[in-house]
């Protein structure tokens, strides 16, 4: 089970900073090109939904540490199942986000 953690923590992890960076640097262009900025907000709003509900998978563990109670938590069916509906959500935002962006490079 110790590997099964890793490999949620590690993709939570990398979900997490990318998420938050790529929601900074839409919020940048959106205050930069003020002729798309509704679009660009929403793609950078789409970006931090998928950071929240990263964070939202980790409180399901317990938090952020890798020990012995998130390895416990992760072994729980309910939990698992609710990581997983997270999962969905947060693929459903980051589909958001690639319609928002091909939709600005159009323009």
């Amino acid at each position: 089970m110790s590997e099964a953690l890793m490999c949620q923590g590690d993709a939570m992890d990398c979900l997490a900073e990318g998420r938050y960076h790529a929601k900074a640097f839409f919020e940048k262009l959106a205050r930069e090109h003020a002729e798309q900025e509704e679009l660009l907000k929403k793609t950078a709003k789409a970006f931090g939904k998928v950071y929240d509900t990263i964070h939202a998978m980790a409180k399901l563990l317990g938090g952020w540490k890798r020990g012995e109670d998130a390895m416990r938590k992760l072994m729980d069916p309910d939990i698992r199942a609710q990581i997983c509906d997270k999962i969905d959500q947060a693929k459903q935002f980051d589909e958001k986000a690639l319609v928002y962006m091909k939709e600005y490079l159009r323009v």
